[in-house]
């Protein structure tokens, strides 16, 4: 399973486009970060680079000391899906993407108007269990109503299937749905209101036109 953060546009971005602003944003020794085309094909793949240099002060057997430079290397992949809803995904995205978001920002151009995608996940299981055989393991709400003056959490999990639990409990209520745990046509995927699932690499195209539809 791999972990995938999903991003959008607000004006549709060629291949070319990025073609070009690679060109002036590839990664850089002097610089210490850029990125890198991995594939161009039917997938287009890039990734960013950061690169830290450290000073650390080793001391020998015999007393003597010297200074090395230790280099750490932080490496984000990112997807590009060419007039697609999706159009941009970070694969394995670490907990801050507050640099490699700027950077890929910077690459789609500040009036592409790029960001994350917040997902209705109410809407979404509808959608998919109108279109596709939807099975539902787990699910975590809040916002929900206990009385006038108390809001709880819950966490409903189960070998089998809790939709009709969801249906019946949940789903035309103000309770906000932050993840789910569901099976898509066989593709198993944990969904975050916050844009982040995890799914199977190999399942990765096919699960993101079914976001899609």
């Amino acid at each position: 399973m791999i972990k995938v953060k999903i991003f959008k546009t607000e004006k549709i971005i060629s291949k070319d486009y990025i073609l070009n602003r690679l060109k002036v944003n590839l990664y850089d020794d002097v610089k210490g970060y850029g990125f890198h085309v991995i594939k161009n094909d039917e997938l287009f793949e890039i990734q960013f680079t950061l690169r830290s240099v450290n000073k650390q002060t080793v001391e020998y057997a015999n007393g003597e000391q010297s200074d090395i430079e230790l280099a750490t290397y932080l490496n984000v992949n990112f997807g590009i899906r060419f007039g697609k809803e999706i159009v941009l995904y970070a694969i394995n995205p670490p907990l801050s993407m507050k640099l490699p978001y700027s950077m890929v920002h910077k690459l789609f151009g500040e009036d592409s108007g790029l960001k994350p995608i917040e997902l209705d996940l109410k809407g979404v299981i509808q959608s998919l269990s109108e279109r596709h055989d939807l099975k539902i393991k787990s699910i975590s709400l809040s916002n929900i109503k206990v009385d006038a003056f108390t809001l709880a959490k819950t966490k409903i999990v189960s070998s089998k299937d809790v939709s009709d639990i969801y249906k019946e409990e949940y789903m035309d209520t103000p309770a906000v749905l932050d993840s789910a745990h569901l099976v898509v046509n066989g593709i198993e995927t944990e969904l975050t209101r916050t844009g982040r699932f995890r799914v199977r690499k190999n399942q990765l195209a096919t699960f993101l036109s079914m976001l899609e539809a």
